[in-house]
């Protein structure tokens, strides 16, 4: 009995941190270009996996790995490390974090809609059903109630976006590299990242990164803030969860995330919380719903409800 409590409060409070993930996002982009802050959140990350996750003891398996798999690590850390971020912070420039925590939820059923393509994994029902309901609330929040049209070079696109390229590495991962372990894969993925964010990607776009910022001690405060809470703190204690409890409860815990969400951004950057974000948001959620009661019949859920925070 005791485990499982403490299993749920560890889902629990994960799930609260990771929700500060499009608050802290907001907040650092006033100190740093989106390029740079890609930058740092990967180099924070592989710092994090390698002090608190024992990463290290991974790199002896990459010289087992084959040519495929390799492959698949370097494709994931493109897509989840480099171009999601970018998409993700440019969205959150042109919106507000309430809507980026409520639109970035749509990877979900992004997931399952390349999964039913590429993958052949049956779709059922309830994640058709989950599926348009989501996408309905996204619509729903990005033309604020129907009063407006999409800007198609806006905010809430890009997030759609985001979300789009998350789905894809998900699914990578799902066909190349389930025997492979998440973290050894996210190790890869945000090194991956860290190099190519830090070289590659400022010759390609043509800017300098500039990282004097961290040295000032407020943004310095909350840079260790955003490292502790939304990714070691988040991935650690998810990852203790899924030991603890069954996969559906955890999976359970986390449908909670956009309600965190959207507190957290009101309450710190005092965003106006308005109806068509409640109505949106409530139709997400329902679709979350039913989209994830359908991937917990799958039997590969508990590995890749393990590997979702992980690839966050």
């Amino acid at each position: 009995m005791k485990k499982t409590t403490f299993g749920l409060f560890a889902a629990l409070v994960s799930t609260i941190f990771i929700s500060s993930y499009s608050t802290f996002s907001k907040i650092l982009l006033e100190h740093f270009s989106t390029y740079s802050l890609a930058a740092i959140a990967q180099i924070f990350s592989v710092i994090t996996l390698m002090l608190f996750f024992g990463a290290w003891s991974e790199l002896k398996d990459l010289g087992k790995l084959k040519r495929k798999e390799m492959i698949a690590l370097i494709f994931v850390g493109i897509l989840s490390a480099v171009i999601q971020p970018l998409f993700l912070f440019n969205g959150l420039l042109k919106t507000s974090a309430i809507n980026g925590v409520l639109i970035s939820r749509t990877q979900m059923v992004i997931v399952g809609i390349i999964s039913a393509i590429w993958l052949k994994e049956r779709v059922g029902v309830k994640q058709i059903w989950g599926t348009i309901i989501m996408f309905g609330g996204a619509y729903f929040i990005a033309t604020k109630g129907l009063t407006e049209q999409i800007n198609i070079a806006g905010g809430d696109i890009l997030l759609l976006g985001a979300a789009f390229f998350g789905a894809l590495s998900t699914n990578v991962f799902k066909r190349y590299l389930t025997n492979i372990s998440p973290q050894l894969t996210v190790f890869f993925r945000n090194l991956t990242g860290a190099i190519l964010n830090l070289t590659l990607v400022p010759f390609v776009f043509g800017f300098e990164h500039n990282f004097s910022k961290v040295f000032d001690f407020n943004t310095f405060l909350i840079v260790c803030a955003f490292t502790l809470l939304a990714i070691v703190g988040a991935q650690y204690l998810w990852y203790k969860a899924v030991e603890m409890i069954p996969a559906t409860e955890a999976s359970t815990m986390g449908m909670s995330s956009p309600l965190f969400g959207v507190l957290i951004a009101m309450f710190v950057l005092q965003e106006t919380l308005y109806l068509h974000h409640m109505v949106g948001g409530l139709l997400i959620v329902i679709g979350l719903i039913l989209a994830t009661l359908h991937n917990q019949k799958h039997p590969e859920h508990h590995k890749h409800l393990k590997a979702k925070q992980w690839v966050h």
